[in-house]
């Protein structure tokens, strides 16, 4: 399983198996890290919509941080006021991830600032 194999449908077959881990959501993230893949994910905007309804970015901020990082494309971002609304709950529950250059660059990607 040679990562340039990779399809941007296997990719998000991982981000949503992710998305649905509960409370495993960190360790899962860890695990398939090799296989999240921003170029070409299908649907970020559902990811992150999914994501945000979760309440992961409350409950773990980090790997919150580091599942988007990893399956957002950083040109564009459908639904920026989403992104900025993960963001806000990440800081909130961890407010020492916004000093991190993960959490900055999503911020620039969101194109806003956090209130």
């Amino acid at each position: 399983k040679t990562k340039d194999k990779l399809t941007a449908g296997v990719s998000t077959g991982f981000a949503r198996l992710c998305l649905v881990s509960e409370d495993a959501f960190p360790q899962v993230v860890r695990e398939v890290s090799g296989y999240l893949t921003r170029a070409g994910q299908r649907a970020p905007e559902q990811l992150l919509f999914s994501l945000r309804n979760k309440g992961y970015a409350e409950r773990f901020p980090e790997a919150t941080l580091e599942f988007l990082d990893l399956v957002l494309e950083q040109s564009s971002v459908s639904l920026p006021d989403d992104l900025l609304t993960c963001l806000r709950k990440v800081r909130t529950a961890e407010p020492g991830l916004e000093e991190t250059a993960r959490f900055k660059a999503l911020l620039r990607l969101a194109g806003g600032a956090l209130e």
